[in-house]
């Protein structure tokens, strides 16, 4: 039934064996729409499930954001990154005003390509570095 209970403990370094069988079986659950109940976790004992299962549901929580309302089931992290990502890039000026910035301070079309990548990077870890963290952060 949970075929991600035969993993090794190598595949997840860091990470205690039982914690992530308890994580998949709470993932496991969670696809099906159900909650993970004392008996889904008969395999493990009481000094298992104490020590082992708060580090697995915070596991799960980071792959499971949330359930959604629309039928598609659960909304996973990367799931909900990818959405948000694309997003933003939505309200980002477009390359062209970018560029058209650049010239107009002066930079060639070759110092612009020879930056870009590096520019885009920097321009991203700048932004990161120049906000607050989210008040919802220290919720976590």
């Amino acid at each position: 039934m949970f075929a991600s209970l035969d993993k090794s403990p190598a595949s997840e370094a860091g990470i205690h064996p039982i914690a992530v069988q308890m994580r998949d079986i709470i993932l496991a659950r969670a696809a099906d729409g159900q909650p993970t109940m004392k008996e889904d976790l008969a395999p493990f004992t009481r000094a298992d499930i104490s020590i082992h299962f708060p580090a697995a549901k915070a596991l799960a929580n980071k792959q499971i954001v949330r359930q959604l309302d629309d039928g598609r089931g659960f909304e996973s992290r990367a799931q909900l990154l990818a959405r948000a990502t694309l997003l933003l890039l939505g309200k980002l000026p477009s390359e062209i005003t970018l560029h058209a910035t650049l010239r107009a301070h002066g930079l060639t079309n070759a110092e612009i390509a020879e930056l870009w990548d590096d520019l885009i990077a920097a321009t991203a870890d700048a932004f990161a570095r120049s906000r607050p963290l989210p008040q919802l952060r220290a919720v976590q």
